[in-house]
C-alpha cells in the first residue's frame, strides 16, 4: 500500500505580515490550489491525506495535546458541528466516517 500525505501551509503565517496587509480579509492562495491537486488526484485513481492543522487549531476545530516531542490530534465539537456529523466520542466519529467513506 502506498500512502501520501499533503501538507497544505503557505510560505509564511499570516500573523507574520498581519501590519504590512493592506487588506482587512485575506484568503491564503494555497487553499485555491486543493482543487487542481485533488482533479489530478481523482484522476489518477490516488487518495492522498491533506493536513491543514494550523489553520483548523485557530478556528478551534482541532485540539492538540503535547505527547513526548510531537502533539496528538482530536476534534473538537466545532468540528463536528461545522461539518454536520453526528457523534459524541471517538469510537462514533470512526463509525461514521468508515461509512461515509464505504458510501463515496
Amino acid at each position: 500500500m502506498n500512502l501520501l500525505g499533503i501538507d497544505f501551509e503557505d510560505w509564511y503565517h499570516p500573523e507574520l505580515i498581519k501590519k504590512y496587509h493592506k487588506h482587512e480579509t485575506f484568503e491564503p492562495i494555497v487553499v485555491n490550489a486543493i482543487d487542481k491537486i485533488i482533479d489530478w488526484l481523482r484522476q489518477n485513481d490516488t487518495y492522498a491525506t491533506f493536513f491543514v492543522v494550523g489553520e483548523l487549531l485557530e478556528l478551534g476545530m482541532v485540539q492538540r495535546e503535547r505527547k513526548g516531542r510531537s502533539f496528538e490530534l482530536g476534534v473538537t465539537p466545532a468540528f463536528m458541528e461545522y461539518f454536520g456529523i453526528d457523534a459524541d466520542n471517538q469510537n462514533e466519529l470512526k463509525a461514521y466516517l468508515e461509512q461515509a467513506l464505504t458510501e463515496s
